[in-house]
């Protein structure tokens, strides 16, 4: 019987990484044109069937909204000093699958992207290497009803931001990374492991095109010439396997039921 697998869609910039019911897409491409969103390096994600972190596409073209679709913050795209993208391409520096394993990195400017499928999760690092003081922001648009822990409160934020409405700052009680945990309409529900320096954000924007009701989505803010957002997504079908996840000078760690799995960069590539 076929099955599909991981692959690299070369002429579109594409690469999908696929473990069982699991796929992850991570643009590296080409800008698109007229018709291009500015989302290099935007992560899709679906698995448990649920489209866990989707691409909106675009909504009516003569609806005001179409400008929100047409916005980074609208994608799970990374973005700097709270404008959209500039114009320009992204490309892949390594696609690999071995076993249960696979990897892919996308380069745009000063950004870099890695994710990493793995068997029980996806390990998704987005990194800012870049001089003077910047504002990175990475939007995390998870289906369903989202909880975060741990247990905290959550502050008013000033937020001028055409389409966004309700922004406020999540104060957690403790200073252990953040976890999402979003239940999806058919009940299936994925956690979102956060280990990054700075704040979580929510607020209401327009959803899904068609959707008459605006939709909460999620968002971090780090500062600084150098950053790093580390998240882990582990979609859940059964118990969880992920309890926790730290970051080091050299690798980062994802704790699991059965141990500790440490992930390194290296000159030649992921270990």
């Amino acid at each position: 019987t076929w099955s599909p697998g991981s692959v690299f869609v070369e002429g579109q910039g594409f690469a999908i990484l696929r473990s069982g019911d699991r796929y992850a897409g991570l643009e590296c491409g080409a800008y698109g044109g007229g018709h291009g969103h500015p989302d290099r390096l935007n992560l899709i994600l679906h698995g448990g069937g649920e489209y866990w972190l989707p691409d909106f596409g675009t909504g009516s073209y003569v609806s005001r909204d179409l400008f929100w679709y047409r916005s980074t913050l609208a994608h799970n795209a990374p973005r700097l000093d709270g404008r959209s993208q500039p114009v320009g391409d992204a490309v892949c520096d390594n696609f690999e699958q071995q076993g249960a394993w696979g990897w892919a990195r996308g380069r745009f400017g000063d950004l870099t992207r890695t994710v990493v499928s793995g068997p029980r999760y996806i390990l998704d690092v987005v990194e800012l290497a870049a001089t003077g003081n910047h504002v990175l922001e990475l939007p995390l648009h998870l289906t369903g009803s989202t909880e975060v822990e741990p247990a905290g409160r959550w502050a008013a934020a000033e937020w001028t931001e055409e389409f966004l409405t309700g922004a406020e700052r999540y104060v957690p009680d403790s200073a252990r990374p953040i976890k999402l945990v979003s239940m999806g309409p058919s009940g299936a529900r994925i956690s979102a492991w956060l280990d990054f320096p700075g704040d979580l954000f929510r607020a209401k924007a327009p959803g899904a095109p068609g959707s008459t009701e605006p939709a909460l989505f999620y968002w971090v803010r780090s500062q600084g010439g150098s950053s790093r957002i580390v998240t882990v997504l582990e979609p859940l079908t059964s118990e969880p396997t992920v309890t926790g996840v730290r970051t080091t000078d050299t690798a980062i760690e994802v704790s699991t039921g059965v141990g500790v799995e440490r992930h390194i960069a290296t000159a030649e590539g992921w270990e």
